[in-house]
């Protein structure tokens, strides 16, 4: 009788060890990639959700949506595409070259063709959009300089203000820069406000806003991350460093930035809501295009690998693992990867359909299934063994 319990109290330790590992590694979780081009030639790569964009070096734009078939070809007006894409939802948006202009597009699945939306003359640039909304700079050699938005409910362009640049945009919401005797300042617009108003405080040069609902985030070149939100009286300070911090990208509350350790820079994610900012990486390999969607970060590695994490993952996961790769963007559902070869690959997680039958599917970027399994295993053999010795005893 003593055996037999033994014997089902070993077998019982064994099988939770190995469950105990096949969980560890479910929730670590694996990207399966599925190659989306073969040409060699794709270039001004952006991502929004489950769709991908990016053109090739004949000015051509494509966009391929998790589950299509094979990537679709969206015809342009311009010669080149130039100086910034961006995507939001269906609707892409770029700055091309037409006339001896740069002007701006914008095209949304299912239309038949592209809409002009700038019309000042010379150089319009750096294009944005969230939704339906448009939101770019025409510099000073434009016709007519500033910061201009457009809609689609509302097609003549409107000028927010007089100057500026590095505009984004969210909903109804503009943030951009514009110098104040000579540093340059953040400041926000919305509309209907006759006129924007300045949210950052340091007289040094505050850049690279970005801005998703009502919360805003920037850095400063005194190696600072700064946060505002809609009724906030003044900034908040969100993390200092002392030789480098920057690309602060921002989802909701979540803000993540790059910062150096003193060896290398390293991902860090800040929650607004519980003023928590926890390390995501601390090795010795330098993080780079770190991008955040709902609660899941992405960056490429300086050996040329892709890496997400989300919040209550306990490490960052490995989409790719061969090098010579770069993050377009990230999804739940979705990360976007560019290789140095110029070639378009799509990500999604194992445990959700293949990304499309347009590509061909490699195999898994990560083992973390078998590693876990087996590191369930050893643990399952070590307190197998520990009971086998006090029953002997």
């Amino acid at each position: 009788m003593l055996r037999r319990t033994r014997a089902v109290v070993l077998t019982s330790v064994v099988m939770f060890g190995l469950l105990w590992g096949v969980a560890a590694a479910a929730a670590a979780g694996t990207w399966s990639l599925s190659q989306l081009t073969t040409d060699h030639d794709a270039q001004q790569y952006v991502q929004s959700g489950d769709r991908l964009m990016w053109t090739n070096g004949l000015g051509s734009m494509y966009t391929w949506k998790l589950g299509d078939a094979a990537p679709v070809a969206v015809d342009t007006p311009s010669d080149e595409n130039e100086n910034g894409t961006d995507l939001s939802g269906d609707r892409l948006v770029w700055c091309g070259s037409a006339s001896g202009s740069t002007h701006i597009y914008t095209f949304k699945v299912g239309d038949p063709a592209a809409t002009l939306v700038s019309t000042t003359s010379n150089r319009n640039a750096r294009p944005a959009v969230s939704g339906d909304r448009v939101v770019w700079d025409a510099d000073s050699s434009s016709s007519s300089p500033g910061v201009y938005t457009w809609t689609a409910a509302s097609p003549t362009p409107y000028k927010i203000a007089e100057a500026g640049n590095g505009a984004d945009v969210s909903g109804n919401r503009i943030v951009f820069v514009d110098e104040v005797s000579g540093d340059p300042q953040i400041f926000i617009w919305t509309q209907g406000d006759l006129a924007p108003t300045r949210i950052s405080t340091t007289s040094v040069y505050n850049l690279s806003p970005q801005i998703d609902g009502d919360r805003v985030v920037w850095y400063d070149i005194s190696y600072n991350v700064w946060t505002w939100k809609v009724g906030d009286v003044a900034p908040t300070l969100v993390d200092s460093a002392t030789s480098f911090i920057a690309n602060p990208q921002i989802s909701g509350d979540l803000i993540t930035y790059l910062k150096s350790d003193g060896v290398d820079d390293e991902v860090y994610v800040y929650n607004a809501a519980t003023s928590i900012t926890t390390q995501v990486t601390n090795d010795s390999v330098a993080a780079y295009g770190l991008k955040i969607a709902g609660t899941r970060l992405g960056w490429f590695s300086a050996d040329g690998n892709v890496f997400t994490w989300a919040v209550g993952d306990a490490a960052p996961t490995a989409v790719t693992t061969a090098g010579s790769s770069r993050l377009i963007g990230v999804s739940d559902t979705l990360i976007g990867v560019r290789t140095d070869d110029r070639q378009v690959w799509a990500a999604a997680p194992e445990t959700e359909p293949d990304p499309g039958g347009g590509g061909v599917t490699s195999t898994p970027a990560s083992s973390e299934w078998s590693v876990l399994a087996l590191a369930g295993l050893g643990f399952a053999v070590i307190v197998a063994a520990r009971l086998k010795s006090h029953s002997a005893a």
